[in-house]
């Protein structure tokens, strides 16, 4: 790493929370139940000092992709989840303020288990959370934040189709420009500048009984507008009410 990189780190694996640190296990770590608290420290990875070390480097941005779960049973069968001592929580210590900044992904929310996959039928080669991501990932133009929310309307409702609930979560340190894992090709438009020109654009015209404004909306920004089912409704009702012409008949005294 250099300075200005962007560095990624993906962990699927096992996790575990002590003394307010989240810490990644490794395939060959004793069990909880094996060694004592400070003994465990040892044997894992811590993960913000992990980050630290590679914000250190001179790097801008730094992502990291937590697949595992966050809450506190015995590994189980069919789940990313281990430790006695408590699920992983909401970082506790912060890399230096500057330029860019972190962003932590986690495949469930806090006290939830992550799913490897949705029942013995299922043939992903990845997990639950991870086939969803990467999904979101290949999609150019698409920021992290925006990528993080999507992802976990998708796995909430993959999960429910099982029983399970799983409602990934990510916390944001991010500054500067939107990050993208694709960004989006040469003179393709700025989504965050759509998104407000729209808003805007909107924020003009809702209150509007103008058709040709509404049309105007629909024609710029497309069919799949945030406020294009409203706009479209708005147009049938200007267009089925025909005005109604009233003739008046002078008779001359």
């Amino acid at each position: 790493l250099k300075e200005g990189d962007v560095a990624l780190v993906h962990y699927s694996g096992h996790g575990v929370a002590l003394d307010g640190e989240n810490y990644l296990l490794p395939v060959d770590a004793p069990r909880p139940d094996k060694i004592d608290k400070e003994g465990l420290k040892l044997e894992t990875f811590a993960l913000m000092p992990m980050i630290e070390r590679i914000r250190a480097t001179g790097s801008n941005v730094q992502i990291a992709i937590v697949d595992a779960c966050r809450d506190n049973p015995y590994a189980q069968s069919g789940t990313r989840s281990i430790g006695r001592s408590g699920g992983l929580v909401e970082p506790g210590r912060r890399p230096a303020k500057g330029r860019g900044g972190f962003f932590i992904l986690f495949s469930a929310g806090f006290g939830q288990t992550a799913a490897d996959r949705l029942d013995d039928r299922d043939r992903e080669p990845t997990s639950v959370y991870t086939r969803m991501l990467l999904r979101k990932m290949a999609v150019e133009g698409k920021a992290v934040t925006d990528l993080a929310r999507e992802v976990r309307e998708d796995v909430e409702a993959l999960a429910a189709t099982v029983r399970h609930e799983q409602r990934p979560a990510y916390y944001d340190e991010l500054s500067g420009p939107p990050f993208c894992f694709s960004p989006p090709r040469a003179g393709a438009k700025d989504p965050v500048a759509v998104r407000f020109l729209e808003l805007a654009f909107w924020n003009s015209i809702q209150d509007s009984t103008s058709p040709a404004l509404l049309r105007e909306y629909l024609d710029r920004f497309g069919a799949n507008a945030t406020f294009a089912s409203i706009a479209r409704e708005k147009l049938d009702c200007y267009v089925s009410v025909k005005p109604t012409h009233v003739g008046l008949r002078i008779s001359e005294a």
